[in-house]
C-alpha cells in the first residue's frame, strides 16, 4: 500500500526517472553503464589478486590477507557505486 501511494504521489525514483527526458534517460544510462564497467574489473582484478595471493601465501596467513583485499574491494566498489550515484544526482537536477 505505502510503495503504492509513494509512486502516486511522486516520490518514488523509478517513477521519477520514468518523467525525465530522453536525454536526461540516456545519459543517466551512460553514467551507469560506464560504472557498471569499472566495478566488473574491480572484480576480475580482485579475483586476480586472490588467485595469485593463493600461489603465494597459504593457511591462516592467506585467509587474513585475502579478507583485507576483500575489505579494501568493498571500500573500491563503494566509493565508486557513491560515485556513480552523485553523477546521476547532478545529470536529474539539470536535466
Amino acid at each position: 500500500y505505502e510503495l503504492a501511494m509513494e509512486r502516486l504521489s511522486g516520490k518514488d525514483p523509478k517513477m521519477k526517472e520514468t518523467q525525465l527526458s530522453e536525454e536526461v534517460k540516456s545519459k543517466i544510462a551512460e553514467v551507469r553503464k560506464e560504472y557498471e564497467a569499472k566495478i566488473a574489473e574491480r572484480e576480475i582484478m580482485f579475483k586476480s589478486k586472490v588467485s595469485d595471493l593463493g600461489r603465494e601465501v597459504v593457511g591462516p596467513e592467506f585467509m587474513l590477507r585475502r579478507q583485507e583485499m576483500e575489505q579494501e574491494h568493498q571500500r573500491s566498489i563503494s566509493v565508486l557505486k557513491v560515485t556513480m550515484e552523485e553523477k546521476i544526482g547532478k545529470i536529474r537536477e539539470a536535466g
